[in-house]
């Protein structure tokens, strides 16, 4: 007998082995299904000892770590200690986060010094080129006059 479920209605099939590979529908809900083919008992037996292969390899690791310190549980003091180090560890990242925003600050500071700096500059030179014209104009229509031309302020 080869046994199987339906996919649909979930209930049990049973068909005998000579219809392996047929077609056929459920009893229960007419669904149509392929008969599967019957494993052989060896594929079986070799999944089932590879399973028990496994469990009996990782039940001897982790018996080895055991026994060797590789997976000991803690003990009190390092159980009572942990919440310290907790706390240490979120200080520790607490600061480096206060003085990464503390550079950052600096460095926008920084900045808009240069900026003012820059503004300051902008506007000195502003302020020279537009006494340059002045005197400029002001020796044209001098000039055109035929006045005396003024002097320059002297340079501060």
């Amino acid at each position: 007998m080869i046994q199987s479920r339906c996919e649909r209605c979930k209930s049990v099939l049973n068909d005998p082995d000579e219809s392996a590979g047929k077609s056929a529908k459920c009893p229960s809900c007419g669904h149509p299904y392929v008969v599967a083919k019957p494993r052989a008992r060896s594929q079986i037996n070799v999944k089932l000892v590879a399973g028990v292969v496994a469990a009996v390899a990782v039940f001897a690791v982790a018996s080895f770590l055991l026994l060797r310190g590789g997976l000991s549980t803690p003990s009190e003091e390092e159980q009572r200690k942990a919440p310290k180090k907790r706390r240490e560890v979120l200080r520790k990242k607490r600061d480096e986060k206060r003085d990464a925003d503390q550079h950052v600050a600096e460095i926008e500071l920084e900045r808009r010094r240069n900026e003012a700096t820059k503004d300051r500059s902008a506007r000195e030179e502003d302020l020279r080129r537009q006494r340059r014209e002045d005197e400029v104009e002001a020796r044209r229509r001098a000039a055109e006059e035929g006045g005396s031309v003024p002097t320059p302020d002297p340079p501060r």
